[in-house]
């Protein structure tokens, strides 16, 4: 009995032990941009196998041509890595939020916010960031980390209200992180 109870008791020790490793955070660095990251900078856990992939969506609804709505989506990263070291986080987006001409953009960038593309809000309904990392331990079970991130287009329009008055390095609260794993 003990033979086959201690393996179980093990992996649901490590299961609640690592529930707070690998989780999402977003944050916004003024002299570069906002950095949407799996957080791994004050652990000490290695993380590994690390996939993620980033779109943007649009619902366009349905009309007199199609009785359903459609999903319009543009992925804006999709990559995986090998591994991630303790006191490193991964940045799984990097983007900037600007208003031009009285209109708001979603601009992706590169980690130090160099624009790689430019979208208007009115092409954004939602930004999903969803990614699955692995948590090294020395038991070799697979405890597995997976994260679905949504960002709606009325949070990224009170970011740019929250950031326009106070231009220093913060946190910013996700309001909706989905547990996948």
């Amino acid at each position: 009995m003990t033979f086959f109870l201690y393996p179980i008791i093990e992996y649901l020790a490590k299961k609640v032990l690592n529930r707070n490793h690998g989780n999402p955070e977003l944050w916004f660095l003024p002299d570069y941009c906002f950095r949407l990251v799996i957080r791994n900078m004050p652990s000490k856990v290695r993380l590994y196998d690390l996939k993620y992939k980033t779109k943007v969506r649009k619902e366009i609804l349905s009309s007199s041509g199609s009785s359903v709505s459609t999903l319009q989506e543009e992925i804006l990263v999709n990559d995986n890595d090998f591994f991630l070291l303790p006191g490193f986080d991964q940045v799984i987006l990097a983007f900037r939020l600007e208003v031009i001409d009285n209109k708001q953009y979603f601009i992706l960038t590169d980690k130090l916010g160099e624009e790689r593309s430019k979208t208007e809000f009115d092409n954004i309904d939602i930004i999903i960031s969803d990614y699955f990392v692995q948590i090294a331990n020395w038991f070799h079970f697979n405890v597995i980390v997976g994260r679905r991130i949504e960002i709606t287009k009325k949070d990224l329009e009170e970011i740019i209200e929250t950031i326009s008055e106070e231009r220093e390095e913060q946190q910013i609260r996700l309001k909706k992180i989905i547990k996948i794993v």
